[in-house]
């Protein structure tokens, strides 16, 4: 860690400490030390505009140490621990509280099942339900049995909400700076207290863009284009061919989104092409003879996905919970002229194919497939009637295509009258009774779907600041180059340079902060 050493010897504090301010404004760490750099230097900005005293917590120990050192580095001084073991200890009274919540909440999930606990559990009012579930789906999300594990997933979270709500309110903060809104550790949880205290709270992402969270957000995702007032954005996209250009280029992977993962296309699409038509697909993958029939696809998420994450809104309590109903309702259905493709997504990092594979074989039934891994999902899009998910990108790849796509939650596009919504499982599987007579999609909404899509990949582009790369400390190569597991790699020599060159006070990025009024 050559570079990090010299890092912490030239950087200057940078964050007014504020002492006599009775408000004071909290930053929450999430372990990833591209955010530790972009909170700071907001941080930073807040002080210097609100004057509020800033509050460091974190969960920091030995292996987060690097972390708190850069932290420290930016001036932060008041760094609270929140969760250690023996931190129980010495807080009796939360721990006390904590176990007491923790048993109700059990009882609650025993008697009124996870959706009710999803949509209602709170702690000091403060709705923490999801967030808990959604942490529990990453490990083992087939396996709903509250074990030593997820008990533990929701005594801690329920310590946590407890702690940081007091914190805040003794404190008197008005100001929360998060790096995520998900799942439920530190960050999650304090973005909801915020919320439930009408406090603002922000994220500073790492392309610059600058984010004030709402409850809206949190029911129907912070892109959906109905709810955050944009659909008149989508309107106004008037040059038709541009928007057919980047569709097609998109498809074939030579597109710049900015809203897909290019990884996720690419891992859809990186086989040969299969040039087979729909009744050859029939013929060779279904072994039937009968090719007049409707194929639908089935695109699953990722089961570790923060279920509610893209919006609260969703009809089933996880993906894998819609994807195992699909199937037991459509395995039950008569109907002799729809088959059913199943696929996983993409980028799927765990066991997602063998859990399909598993709920699959329990229905035995030949008019359900598990699509063979070799088929790039552009193949299945002009093979497939139309599309089932929950709320994927891909539904708007069906739809620019006049393919109805079926969704059953808030989505970045919904309510836009592009996609076949349903607000209920009665509403949901009525619609399954009926595939073989879906409406047609009319040219108007068509061309529409095209330009929702086309701004689906280029609002977060439009609503960043116009920076000068080549006046930022952080510059767009080295923020690349320090992504995930490479996430120390910020520490390099051109770092070193830029902090000497130009500093965290003089650059685009600190300058663009001091001008917003978002505080």
């Amino acid at each position: 860690m050559k570079y990090f050493k010299i890092f912490k010897s030239i950087n200057k504090p940078i964050i007014q400490q504020n002492e006599n301010s009775k408000k004071s404004f909290l930053v929450v760490d999430r372990e990833r030390i591209v955010h530790a750099f972009f909170m700071s230097i907001l941080s930073s900005v807040i002080s210097i505009k609100k004057k509020y005293r800033p509050i460091l917590i974190g969960d920091f120990y030995k292996r987060n140490k690097i972390n708190y050192e850069t932290f420290k580095s930016f001036g932060f001084q008041n760094i609270i621990n929140i969760m250690h073991s023996k931190l129980m200890i010495y807080n009796p009274l939360t721990t006390f509280k904590t176990f007491i919540y923790s048993i109700k909440a059990i009882y609650l999930i025993k008697t009124n099942g996870y959706f009710w606990f999803i949509k209602s559990f709170k702690v000091y009012k403060i709705l923490i339900g999801d967030l808990i579930f959604d942490t529990f789906g990453k490990h083992n999300i087939a396996d709903k049995r509250i074990n030593y594990h997820k008990f533990k997933i929701l005594f801690v979270a329920i310590y946590r909400t407890i702690k940081i709500s007091d914190l805040i309110t003794d404190n008197n903060v008005k100001v929360i700076v998060v790096p995520t809104e998900t799942y439920c550790y530190n960050s999650g949880i304090a973005c909801r207290i915020g919320l439930t205290k009408k406090l603002k709270v922000i994220t500073p992402h790492d392309n610059n863009y600058l984010e004030t969270h709402t409850f809206k957000k949190i029911l129907y995702g912070h892109n959906n284009i109905l709810y955050n007032n944009l659909l008149g954005e989508v309107k106004k996209i008037k040059n038709i061919s541009k928007v057919e250009k980047f569709l097609k280029d998109r498809k074939n992977l030579k597109a710049k989104t900015y809203y897909t993962n290019n990884s996720d296309l690419k891992n859809a699409n990186n086989f040969k092409a299969l040039n087979l038509n729909k009744e050859e697909f029939i013929k060779r993958y279904f072994k039937k003879n009968n090719l007049n029939q409707k194929v639908i696809l089935i695109a699953c998420h990722a089961f570790s996905d923060a279920t509610n994450g893209l919006g609260t809104r969703l009809i089933f309590k996880d993906y894998y919970e819609w994807v195992k109903e699909t199937l037991n309702y459509i395995n039950k259905l008569k109907n002799k002229d729809v088959l059913f493709i199943l696929k996983n997504h993409p980028s799927s990092r765990f066991n997602d194919r063998l859990l399909i594979k598993k709920l699959l074989n329990s229905c035995d039934n030949d008019k359900i497939i598990l699509c063979p891994k070799k088929i790039n999902t552009n193949d299945l899009i002009e093979i497939c009637d139309n599309v089932i998910t929950a709320r994927g990108t891909i539904a708007m790849e069906f739809a620019i295509k006049g393919k109805f796509p079926i969704i059953c939650g808030s989505a970045t596009y919904s309510g836009l009258g592009i996609a076949l919504e349903c607000g209920s499982k009665s509403k949901y599987f009525k619609l399954l009774n009926r595939l073989r007579h879906l409406p047609k999609m009319d040219n108007r909404k068509k061309l529409f779907a095209k330009k929702v899509l086309y701004f689906m990949e280029h609002y977060q582009l439009n609503r960043l600041p116009k920076l000068n790369n080549k006046k930022l400390v952080l510059s767009h190569e080295i923020i690349s180059n320090s992504k995930f597991s490479n996430q120390y790699n910020i520490f390099c020599k051109e770092l070193i340079v830029n902090m000497k060159k130009i500093g965290f006070k003089n650059d685009d990025l600190y300058k663009d902060f001091l001008k917003r009024a978002i505080f």
